[in-house]
C-alpha cells in the first residue's frame, strides 16, 4: 500500500514499520569459485587451486513498509469486572495497558475504513463528467467527501484507571481492615469488623471478673476476661481508624 514508510500518513504513523528482506530478483549471476586442483590420472591432489564460474540466483534488497501486529486488546467493560471482582493490582494494570490501546486501535480501524472511501470519493470525482440536458440542466456530482475520524487523545493505563483510583483505594482499603488482628496478652484476636462487632457486644454484656470462650484468629478456643476483650476491641478499632484515614 505504501512504497516508504515516508508515504504513510503522519496520524497513523506508528502504526507502521520498515523491514528490508533479501529477495529474489529472478536473474542469474555468474559467480567466481576456486576448486582445489589434482591430478586426472592419479586423480592426487596437486596443492593448487582452480577458479571456476557458476550461475547462481540474485537476491536483491527489498524494503517493505508493515503494518504492525495488533495486540490483545480488552473493553473498559472487561476491566470494570475485573474489578469488582476484586482482581491484584497487577491484573488491573495489565488490563488497563489493553484498553488503552484499544482505543488507538479501533480509532486506526476506522482510519483505515475512511481512506478506503476516500479512495472511491476521489476516483468517482475524477470519473464524473457534467452532462448538459436538452433544457441546459447541468448534472453535478452528488457525492458526499467522507470525514475523516478524529485521532483520540493518547492514554496510558494509568489514565484509564484513574476515575477508578478511588474505587479501588476502598477495596484495598476493605481486604486490610479484613485482615486485622491485634495481640493481648500474647493472645491473637481477629480484628475486622464483624470481630469488632462480636467483641463489643460481649463487652456489654459480661460482669468485671466474669470470663467467655473466645476463638483466637489461629482458631484456638480460649477463656478471655472481659478486660482482654475491651483492650482486644480498642486496639482494632485503632488499626481500623489508622487504615481509614
Amino acid at each position: 500500500m505504501y512504497e516508504t514508510i515516508n508515504d504513510v500518513p503522519e496520524v497513523v504513523k506508528d502504526f507502521y514499520f520498515e523491514e528490508t528482506v533479501n529477495e529474489l530478483s529472478g536473474e542469474m549471476l555468474e559467480e567466481t569459485y576456486e576448486v582445489e586442483g589434482y591430478d586426472k590420472e592419479t586423480f592426487e591432489p596437486t596443492g593448487e587451486t582452480e577458479t571456476r564460474t557458476r550461475q547462481v540466483p540474485e537476491y536483491l534488497e527489498v524494503t517493505y513498509v508493515r503494518q504492525i501486529t495488533q495486540p490483545e486488546l480488552k473493553e473498559l467493560s472487561d476491566l470494570e469486572r475485573l474489578i469488582n471482582l476484586n482482581k491484584p493490582q497487577a491484573v488491573l494494570d495489565m488490563f488497563a495497558d489493553m484498553v488503552a490501546e484499544g482505543y488507538q486501535w479501533r480509532w486506526f480501524d476506522t482510519y483505515v475504513e475512511y481512506q478506503a472511501k476516500l479512495a472511491k470519493y476521489v476516483e468517482a470525482q475524477e470519473a464524473f463528467e457534467p452532462v448538459t440536458d436538452e433544457e441546459g440542466f447541468v448534472t453535478q456530482f452528488t457525492e458526499v467527501e467522507p470525514i475523516e475520524p478524529i485521532r483520540p487523545i493518547i492514554q496510558t493505563g494509568a489514565d484509564v484507571l484513574e476515575p477508578y483510583l478511588r474505587q479501588l483505594f476502598k477495596k484495598s482499603r476493605t481486604k486490610l481492615v479484613n485482615k486485622i488482628t491485634v495481640e493481648v496478652n500474647g493472645m491473637v484476636f481477629d480484628g475486622d469488623e464483624s470481630a469488632q462487632d462480636r467483641m463489643a457486644r460481649a463487652v456489654l454484656v459480661l460482669d468485671e471478673d466474669e470470663t467467655t470462650l473466645w476463638v483466637l484468629a489461629n482458631n484456638e478456643p480460649v477463656r478471655v476476661s472481659k478486660f482482654q476483650l475491651l483492650t482486644a476491641l480498642k486496639l482494632a478499632g485503632q488499626a481500623q481508624t489508622d487504615l481509614w484515614t
